[in-house]
């Protein structure tokens, strides 16, 4: 058995459930160098039940941060798309006879990958065919059976069309990205899901997390992040996006949306720690999930979720404080030592 991995943090990678073994699998985020810089990971870890535990792939990914990952159920794999390399080299401060030693400054670089992955049978395998760029949120549709991207894509060809930025709604259909529709919220989604009860997408807006994956959407800027303090929700039909403010989150703070599969609904987690549940239309509390707002409220954390079989796994990574891993069997959470106690 491998043990477990606790040398590279969470933080900035991605998280999705693999549908053919029931776990979760995460790739990518952030290592320190022994410069003192950081460099962009290329670990792949799973998630045991209790621990977070390597896994060594005989195909490896380039390292990078926020790398898009969702499970394709119906392909029985995960996809992962995207993501940055982003490089920090701390220079050497600059030393002189009548000013005093400089506080270090850090060289940075960073690329927007254009590439797509799929993992299955314990393996890395590069899609070939794949040359896009993509940004914004992703979740699995389980009417359309594949994934969706709320955001945009940005194919990188040859000739005269050498870069072109399209933003809309997006289904993957096991190569490339065909689009539903060319309508998106007004704002730049920070979390999407679907609602299985109502055969919908539901996309939440909120401006207290920095959402990495929106450097560019549309064909000439980025489309908006919402003004501080907000907190919408934002519904699509099939064919446009609609403001439905009866499912704005009702502590106003930004969250992730999963799946909860013991009890069959959307279920919305906030960073300030509070668990609602879709139901009859509207967010209801979860009763007994009380331990999770105690150790977790902090607004700036950013909240990465993935549903499998036996509830929900959450990991929470802020700058103020180490990982944190949580399970949700439906009712209550549960909290996930990084270290065994000694």
């Amino acid at each position: 058995m491998t043990t477990p991995d606790w040398t590279v943090p969470l933080h900035d990678a991605g998280l999705a459930a693999d549908p053919a073994t029931g776990t979760v699998l995460a790739f990518g985020g952030t290592e320190s160098t022994t410069d003192g810089g950081s460099a962009p990971s290329t670990a792949t870890r799973a998630w045991d039940g209790d621990l977070w535990r390597p896994v060594k792939s005989p195909v490896v990914p380039p390292g990078r941060q926020h790398p898009l990952l969702v499970s394709d159920a119906a392909a029985g794999r995960v996809l992962m798309l995207s993501g940055v390399s982003h490089h920090t080299q701390p220079v050497p401060p600059a030393r002189s006879a009548t000013r005093p030693t400089s506080a270090p400054s850090r060289l940075r670089r960073s690329d927007w990958l254009a590439d797509a992955w799929t993992w299955s049978a314990g393996t890395w395998s590069p899609l070939l065919d794949v040359r896009s760029q993509v940004s914004g949120q992703i979740s699995y549709h389980h009417d359309l059976g594949a994934p969706v991207l709320v955001g945009s894509v940005r194919n990188i060809v040859t000739g005269p069309a050498a870069v072109r930025v399209i933003a809309g709604t997006w289904r993957w259909d096991g190569t490339q990205w065909i689009a539903i529709s060319s309508a998106v919220p007004r704002y730049a989604l920070t979390a999407l899901g679907y609602d299985p009860h109502g055969g919908r997408l539901v996309g939440l807006v909120a401006r207290n997390p920095i959402n990495v994956n929106l450097p560019f959407s549309g064909t000439r800027r980025p489309l908006p992040a919402a003004r501080p303090g907000t907190a919408e929700a934002w519904i699509f039909d099939g064919h446009a996006w609609h403001r439905d403010s009866a499912l704005d989150p009702l502590d106003q703070a930004s969250g992730v949306l999963a799946n909860d599969p013991a009890g069959g609904h959307l279920v919305l987690i906030t960073a300030l720690g509070h668990t609602w549940a879709l139901q009859d239309g509207e967010w209801q509390a979860v009763i007994g999930s009380t331990s999770l707002p105690a150790t977790v409220a902090d607004p700036n954390a950013r909240l990465h979720a993935a549903a499998i079989p036996v509830g929900i796994v959450l990991v929470t990574t802020s700058t103020e404080a180490a990982d944190q891993t949580w399970t949700f069997n439906g009712h209550e959470w549960r909290y996930h030592a990084r270290r065994p106690s000694p």
